[in-house]
């Protein structure tokens, strides 16, 4: 029944993403195997026990940050994964609480941050994304996908 569920949210997804203006899209082979990592990464957090609460797809160009409020509650534990697409050698992810104070993040150096959150209180907290490299021959001022995932489960 998760698979069902899994696959039935990925459709919509694709249909969303498919929507994007022309010049947002990559080619089909890059944004496939971004669709795939990010796939793996859904599964491995569903096989751990994380209901799957957000899955979003955008893109970036060096140095950009890419911020979203997502509304986190106590009493959970939250995994926020970044996956980085074809050109994006390193991405970062970090979170801050309402009061603007860093609470996660994932800095090292490689396009699959990952970072754990468990709130003391419930509330709106800031998730940046950003390209801090890309790879070798990529362009900076095009825009390259990256997709990032929360899944949340009780203590």
């Amino acid at each position: 029944m998760k698979s069902l569920k899994v696959a039935l949210f990925l459709a919509v997804c694709l249909l969303l993403v498919t929507a994007l203006p022309a010049s947002a899209m990559t080619t089909a082979e890059e944004f496939t195997g971004l669709w795939n990592r990010c796939a793996e990464g859904i599964d491995k957090m569903i096989k751990s026990g994380y209901v799957m609460e957000h899955v979003e797809f955008d893109w970036l160009k060096l140095n950009e940050v890419y911020v979203s409020t997502e509304f986190l509650s106590a009493g959970y534990s939250f995994k926020i994964v970044g996956v980085g697409g074809a050109g994006i050698r390193d991405l970062d992810i970090r979170v801050y609480d309402e009061n603007n104070n860093l609470v996660a993040a994932d800095t090292l150096d490689d396009d699959v941050p990952e970072v754990d959150i468990a709130p003391k209180w419930t509330g709106k907290f800031r998730v940046e994304v950003v390209v801090e490299v890309l790879s070798p021959g990529c362009n900076p001022s095009e825009d390259w996908y990256f997709c990032y995932i929360i899944g949340s489960k009780p203590f």
